[in-house]
């Protein structure tokens, strides 16, 4: 447990029966103001009252401080203490540099670090509070530190550089601090004191992440130097970047050591006078001591202040509750009776053995064991349908129904008990039945139920839906008749114009082969046709024209047709028309150009005459009229132009100028002249108004230049040489020219210069040179003709030794008294500084290594075993040397001895796995060991497991060394298997249960030697399953069920029947109580109405099944008023009915053997004379009709008593309506008409007199067939007629 310090603050917490600890803390300090988090712990956190002996332990500030100790080097690996996510990545170590920074990459741990920003890793993650070139030593070492304190969750790591001075700054100094909080990942930078440092452009304050670097924006490389003091910094997280933000100065204290002597221990009842000092304390169990408090006050020198302290924490006696240790184990029944611990087990059920034992701690528990002993059902009833025979359960194969004696050894793994199961097997027969359907061909693919038939015969189907009581699929034989859809071809060819095109009511749009189904030639079979029409369209062809023309050439004439203006006209073109007899038509936009005039004037300057204009030439100035074809306009007709021409004259002029010798040449107007006199020149700059070039004459006088000799002579150091204001840089003759003597003439006079130079000394000090610190340089500056010598040190030898970097001039005077100088920069190159650490004296296990590590990245090594590596790895005891020469030459060297010793070895067990109740010994017997120290706070060897945690074992061995090792036992509870309550309901034949043994990933054992989770059951039964989880840990449970079959109820599929048709349903045999939703309560019933009908049916065993049924009327049966028949040439007659209605197929018997037609006014010629008798069927998905009439044909003729028959029409039939008409055709009249019954009766007689139309009334009539006698006065015609209602 940790607790937080508030400065003169005084906190306590007592907390009473959870062992919790409390402490008082005051903090003072002469300059910290904030809060600092500390630790002290007791362990163990209680001891019990029946312990004779325990042992107690404090820690307090167990993080210790860095130990870097040299120059331009990284530490070894720091653990921050806690997850600290940097750039969305978790850290929690680090390496931390001697120049003010860290970096997450623990590789460069114990290696050298850069203290130029430039070489810096640019793909490390870091974080720099100031990186600049330090310089630790072991004298000042301990003034960096790090340590990590605070809550779990709430952690702070701190690390301090206090007052560390700076490479090559003597007086200078850095005080800086960094922490990385835990949980919101902030980063704090306090700086106390950083100065100026050795180079410039190199201090900067900010992070980096890979090669990304994000630097304070004012404390960075582009500012040669800078200091700070007293200041703060915040980096707050920011999706993936950091905000900036200033904070007040407020560094946190980095603790030293603790004095140990200032620990001291009190007993609960004497709280005035300490028991003990130090961090350990023994005491004996004293039942008058409640509890132990051990204090720690101290003071500690921090780099921001001194602070006092007083801390306190608490362990308390507690009372030892009873342990009871419980175990299980289960034994067979053939295993009774059965010992354990001397106890001995006869009965059947769960019996508990108690015994005491001395625990882990010393003290008193008790063991409870309990005996389970294992039954397993022993009978199984299962019921299959016959075509699963032969039935296998277990690998035994059974072949009939009955009760089979079953020995089931598959299923002893589980309860090593193997048992004998008695199986009761019924076998439910397989029904069979059979049907016939008759469909349209279109139909196809037929679907009964469920099952798909493609074509016309005899199938046999296993019916699962229809499926009887016994739950076994039944087996229908379908025998399917196919009627055949008649189609017919036809070719039609017509003219785009005349679309669309209709044919039987279809209209058709565009060319091509088009499928009609023909409703209204449908065959006998009740079936529609179908009528392929190929339908050509020969297009009617037109194009689009476009001509343009000149004016003067209108009219136009195109194909015989004249155009007379521009715009678009349409022409009729017959004259070319295609093969397709189509006429075609053309489209003719017409443009019609007209002829273009226009006027030009131009100005032209007379030497430029004759003129020309587009290909005319012009000689005079005035009006020309050209016809101009070569520049005709886009229309391509030609234009005239009307030229006015204007022609300004050439002009002349003189000039005289006057200029000097060495002007010359001379321009004029950017005309060149060379030399005196007059010359002529074309002046095209200074031309008139007119635009013309002018001629000018041009008289040039040119005055002489005037020379003179010079000699002088110099030194060559007072080069360059100036005279007159005019600079010479090297010896020889030089020609000025003199401005400042300048002759009557206005013009420069030249001077001659002759200028001789003595040469400066040569001075050679060399080239600029590095030296090792330690060596002392001599510097030689002796010059040939040398009178005097004079050094920046005021030396005035030709030679000088140095031992100090520096820049060293020397100037030379010659006997010419002329001077040369030189310089030379002396720098000195750092001789290695090589460390190797301090003799190494550490508990190591077997098998050690130690890298020796000497630094100085880019030297050449030597070591004493003739090595050359910069780092050597050593694996014994001994004296190691290493000789370091940098990249200059410069050699040093460092001795270190290496005398490590040997932590013990402890190897416990691994990890391991028990059952609830099972205890396990861990044994951690380790040679050469002084004492042993569990977690369990046992000093044995070994100690016994029986509860889940982590068991670790510190073993001190005899050199003073510590191993240690841990193991972790889980004790694992037993699988909690429940398959539910026992199962007794009503189900469908074909139901599965689910029974779902769950714990997913266990392993399993059912009765049936299945082994997965969920099992599926289809039958009646006891049913078991054991559970073994991953530790072998393992129970079971048994489950009853009792499925009751539903009653089978199937009303078949929802069904369209025609107006007024009556439909059966049934709901089966399965059942002794119907219930209809009509209210019927039979089996069966007829319906006659749309509705949705549904049944409930009840079977022997109580069960209930419903089902329903969709029942729609939809359509008529066909009907007509009677056969009209005409004469329409030789023994040729047509058919035709009167008022058809509500008909899809006609079907056409002549009586003369001819083949039947399937028109709805089929035309028919018979072969010769005599008595035909036509018989027509008419039909549609409702139902058909059927009417004859007689044809009679004499040698001379048609009779005229049955040609008046044919010309009878009775209309509606049948008769629906309550009346009837009747209609004479071929101007005949009705005289009388009488209703005869079928019996040859007459009911009732009309006289009509002499109409070709009459309408009786037959509403008192009952629906029945009748006969109507017609009296005309050609003859007496017969007819029947139908009365329905």
């Amino acid at each position: 447990m940790r607790h937080k310090i508030l400065p003169l603050l005084i906190k306590t917490a007592l907390i009473m029966n959870n062992f919790y600890k409390f402490f008082l803390i005051l903090l003072s300090s002469s300059f910290f103001t904030g809060t600092l988090d500390a630790q002290i712990n007791i362990s163990p956190t209680f001891y019990y009252d029946c312990q004779d002996s325990v042992k107690l332990n404090v820690q307090l500030f167990q993080n210790l401080p860095g130990n870097i100790q040299n120059d331009d080097v990284f530490s070894g690996v720091v653990n921050i203490g806690f997850p600290f996510e940097y750039y969305g990545v978790t850290r929690t170590q680090c390496v931390i540099s001697s120049n003010g920074y860290i970096s997450f990459n623990t590789a460069w741990a114990n290696q050298g670090s850069p203290y130029r920003h430039y070489n810096l890793p640019s793909s490390d993650d870091a974080i720099f509070f100031s990186f600049h070139d330090i310089m630790p030593s072991p004298s000042n070492v301990q003034n960096i530190r790090f340590q990590t304190y605070g809550d779990p969750g709430s952690r702070k790591f701190v690390l301090e550089f206090c007052s560390i001075s700076l490479y090559d700054m003597p007086g200078n100094v850095y005080t800086g601090q960094l922490v990385l909080y835990e949980g919101s990942n902030h980063i704090e930078i306090h700086i106390g004191t950083k100065m100026n440092e050795a180079f410039d452009n190199n201090s900067f304050i900010g992070l980096q992440n890979g090669t990304n670097r994000l630097t304070h924006p004012t404390y960075n490389t582009t500012v040669a130097q800078w200091t700070l003091s007293n200041t703060s910094f915040r980096y707050t997280p920011n999706g993936n970047t950091y905000t900036l933000s200033n904070i007040s100065y407020s560094p946190l204290p980095v603790l030293r050591a603790i004095n140990n002597n200032n620990i001291r221990w009190y007993a609960s009842n004497n709280l005035s006078t300490p028991i003990a000092t130090g961090q350990n304390l023994n005491i004996q169990n004293n039942p008058a001591v409640s509890y132990y408090i051990v204090t720690y006050q101290g003071t500690d020198n921090t780099c921001t202040g001194t602070f006092t302290y007083n801390y306190r924490d608490t362990v308390y006696r507690q009372t030892r509750v009873s342990d009871t240790v419980k175990s299980a184990d289960t034994v067979c029944l053939h295993q009774l009776p059965h010992q354990y611990l001397n106890h001995t087990i006869n009965n059947w059920g769960a019996s508990k053995v108690f015994n005491v034992y001395r625990d882990r701690i010393g003290c008193d528990s008790v063991r409870q064991h309990t005996i389970f002993l294992k039954r397993i059902p022993n009978a199984v009833t299962r019921t299959i349908c016959e075509q699963q025979l032969p039935f296998t359960w277990n690998g035994k194969t059974v072949t009939t129904t009955g009760t089979h004696t079953l020995v089931d050894t598959t299923r002893s793994a589980i309860t090593r008990c193997d048992s004998i199961t008695t199986l009761t097997l019924t076998v439910n027969p397989r029904v069979t039945r059979s049907m016939s359907q008759t469909i349209c061909q279109q139909t196809l693919p037929f679907i009964w139920n469920g099952k798909t038939v493609t074509t016309s015969g005899t199938y046999t189907l296993v019916d699962t839906s229809a499926s009887v009581v016994t739950g076994c699929d039944s087996i229908t034989t379908l025998t399917l008749t196919v009627n055949p859809t008649l189609t017919r071809s036809m070719s039609q060819t017509v003219c785009q114009q005349t679309l669309p095109f209709t044919w039987n009511g279809k209209t058709v749009t565009t060319a091509g082969t088009h499928t009609l189904v023909d409703t209204t030639a449908s065959a006998i079979t009740g079936c529609d046709s179908i009528t392929t029409l190929s339908l050509t369209v020969n297009a009617t062809l037109t194009r689009n024209i476009s001509q343009a023309i000149c004016q003067q050439t209108l009219p136009f004439t195109w194909n015989g047709k004249t155009a007379n203006s521009v715009g678009t006209h349409t022409l009729v073109d017959t004259t070319a028309s295609t093969i397709t007899g189509c006429d075609s038509i053309t489209t003719l936009t017409l443009t019609v150009h007209p002829t273009l005039t226009r006027s030009i004037s131009q100005v032209i300057c007379q030497q430029t005459l004759p003129f020309t204009w587009n290909g005319k030439t012009v000689n005079s100035v005035g009006n020309h009229t050209l016809v101009d074809t070569t520049a005709s306009t886009i229309t391509g007709c030609d234009s005239v132009t009307t030229l006015a021409l204007t022609v300004h004259p050439t002009l002349t002029r003189s000039v005289t100028q006057v200029i000097c010798q060495q002007t010359l040449p001379f321009t004029w107007n950017g005309k060149t002249v060379n030399s005196v006199g007059n010359h002529t020149l074309v002046d095209t700059t200074a031309s008139t108004i007119t635009g013309c070039d002018s001629i000018t004459t041009l008289a040039l006088t040119v005055h002489p230049t005037l020379t003179r000799s010079l000699t002088q002579t110099i030194c060559q150091e007072t080069l360059p040489f100036t005279w007159n204001g005019k600079t010479v840089n090297s010896v020889g003759n030089h020609t000025l020219v003199d401005t400042t003597a300048s002759t009557i003439t206005g013009c420069d006079s030249i001077t001659m210069l002759q200028l001789r130079v003595h040469p400066s000394p040569v001075v050679r000090l060399g080239n600029d040179t590095a030296v090792c610190a330690n060596i002392i340089y001599t510097i030689n500056g002796t010059t040939p003709n040398a009178i005097s010598y004079l050094w920046n040190t005021a030396a005035t030898t030709p030679a000088i030794s140095v031992s100090l970097p520096g820049t060293y001039s020397l100037s030379v005077t010659d006997n010419n008294n002329c001077t040369g100088k030189d310089t030379i920069i002396m720098t000195h190159l750092a001789v290695p500084v090589v460390n190797l650490g301090p003799d190494v004296n550490d508990c190591v296990d077997e098998g050690w290594s130690h890298t020796l590590q000497a630094g100085n990245n880019g030297a050449t090594f030597l070591w004493d075993d003739n090595s050359t590596g910069q780092t050597r790895t050593v694996t014994e005891n001994g004296r190691y040397i290493v000789w370091v020469t940098n990249s200059s030459g410069c050699r040093t060297s460092d001795t270190v001895n290496v005398i490590n010793r040997l932590n013990p070895v402890v190897a416990l067990m691994p990890d391991t796995n028990i059952c609830v109740a099972d205890t396990i010994v861990i044994d951690g017997t380790t040679p050469d060991v002084a004492s042993y120290s569990w977690s369990t706070g046992a000093t044995t060897p070994a100690v016994r497991a029986y509860q889940t945690g982590k068991y670790k074992l510190i073993v001190t061995g005899t050199n003073g060394c510590f191993g240690t090792d841990s193991t972790y036992v889980t004790v694992h509870e037993y699988p909690v298997v429940d398959l539910g309550s026992d199962i007794n309901k009503c189900v469908d034949r074909g139901h599965l249960e689910f029974l779902n043994a769950r714990n997913a990933g266990d392993d399993y054992l059912w009765d049936n030697a299945y082994n997965g989770q969920v099992r599926v059951i289809d039958g009646s039964g006891t049913y078991w399953v054991a559970v073994t989880n991953r530790w072998h840990c393992t129970t079971h449970d048994t489950i009853n069920i009792n499925f009751k079959w539903n009653p089978e109820v199937q009303l078949g599929n929802d069904t369209n029947v025609c107006e007024g048709r009556e439909v059966l349903l049934d709901a089966g045999d399965d059942g002794i109580y119907y219930q209809w939703n009509t209210g019927m309560t039979s089996r069966t019933t007829v319906v006659d109405k749309d509705g949705l009908y549904t049944v409930a049916v009840t079977g022997e065993n109580g069960c209930i099944s419903m089902d329903s049924i969709q029942i729609t009327q939809n359509g008529k049966a066909p009907q007509y008023a009677g056969i009209w028949v005409r004469n329409t040439g030789t023994h040729t007659f047509k058919f035709e009915l009167v008022d058809p209605a509500h008909i899809s197929g006609y079907i056409w018997d002549f009586g003369d053997g001819s083949p039947l037609s399937y028109s709805e006014t089929p035309v028919h010629t018979f072969p010769a004379s005599g008595n035909y008798v036509v018989r027509l069927k008419v039909l549609n998905g409702c139902g058909d009709a059927s009417d004859t009439t007689t044809i009679h044909i004499k040698p001379t003729g048609i009779d005229e008593t049955e040609l008046l028959s044919d010309a009878l029409r009775v209309y509606p039939l049948p008769v629906t309506e309550g009346k009837v008409t009747v209609e004479i055709m071929e101007g005949a009249k009705i005289k009388e008409i009488a209703i005869v019954s079928t019996l040859g009766q007459e009911l009732e007689r009309h006289m009509v007199g002499s109409l070709p139309v009459y309408t009786l009334d037959v509403s008192q009539y009952s629906a029945a067939a009748y006969y109507l006698r017609v009296v005309t006065d050609k003859g007496v015609v017969n007819r029947k007629i139908v009365i329905g209602r």
